[in-house]
């Protein structure tokens, strides 16, 4: 049986942590003289927040330090709306490439400046890799513990998805600025999980066996007629949980004129 955490976000999470990425980014403003009223970052559950990302989104470059993630995206105009917010164009100038190129360096080095900043305090040392994958699969599952954050620069839109594992490092930095208030220290009081599951309904699939049939043979089937399956009569038939996974062993009978089922331990 495969198991994964479960991992929710409360909105003070999220707000500690957009508390933590605002003023890293006040700062890369102040110094490549970037306009901070162009710049909006907003921090989402994964889960809650994927519909927000285009339908193709261009995933560029990762972050890995064991199972902590940092995935960013952004679109395939790259650094020029940056390089606009930074060089306000005039139109009376004479074009000059010189200039242009050197614009576009600019722009190039505050984004990199931005993300190795952004990185280096959402996973510490963790090395870049500028493969394009996509976060994992799992990141969009409900109750991952992924965080979604999403980074205007006026009218571009970047995303980046932080693992659930890099999430709760960060709550725990957040905490130690006083930017989240620590847990409750009175222990949750102790719950009967037995009681609380026992009434819930499962469902338990039991295959009696598979067979292969022509299509004339189907056709020509009646009723008496036998059809024999590929498991023998005194061979346990295997009970399946949700996931599909045999749980345990069973044999078919009879009890009170109903089909009954008598479980046995898996060998």
């Amino acid at each position: 049986m495969s198991v994964r955490p479960f991992m929710l976000i409360g909105s003070d999470v999220l707000a500690a942590a957009q508390g933590m990425l605002e003023p890293v980014l006040d700062d890369w403003c102040a110094d490549w003289g970037v306009p901070r009223e162009e710049l909006l970052v907003e921090c989402l559950r994964a889960w809650e927040a994927q519909q927000r990302l285009p339908a193709v989104p261009l995933w560029r470059r990762a972050w890995r330090s064991g199972d902590d993630e940092w995935a960013l995206a952004w679109p395939a105009e790259g650094q020029q709306p940056l390089q606009r917010l930074m060089f306000v164009p005039d139109r009376r100038a004479v074009a000059d490439a010189g200039v242009a190129g050197l614009a576009a360096e600019a722009a190039y080095a505050a984004w990199q400046d931005l993300l190795q900043r952004w990185s280096g305090m959402l996973v510490p040392g963790a090395g870049a890799d500028d493969v394009q994958s996509a976060p994992a699969r799992t990141a969009w599952q409900h109750a991952s513990g992924a965080m979604l954050v999403e980074l205007r620069l006026g009218r571009q839109v970047c995303h980046g998805v932080l693992s659930g594992t890099a999430v709760q490092a960060l709550a725990r930095q957040a905490g130690l600025r006083g930017l989240l208030r620590p847990a409750p220290s009175a222990a949750l009081p102790a719950l009967d999980y037995m009681a609380l599951l026992a009434p819930l309904p499962v469902r338990l699939p039991v295959e009696l066996g598979r067979v292969e049939v022509g299509l004339g043979s189907l056709v020509g089937l009646g009723v008496g007629d036998v059809i024999r399956l590929d498991v023998a009569a005194d061979r346990p038939l295997g009970v399946t949980g949700p996931a599909g996974e045999i749980l345990f062993d069973g044999y078919l009978g009879l009890s009170d004129g109903m089909v009954a089922l008598e479980v046995a331990r898996r060998d």
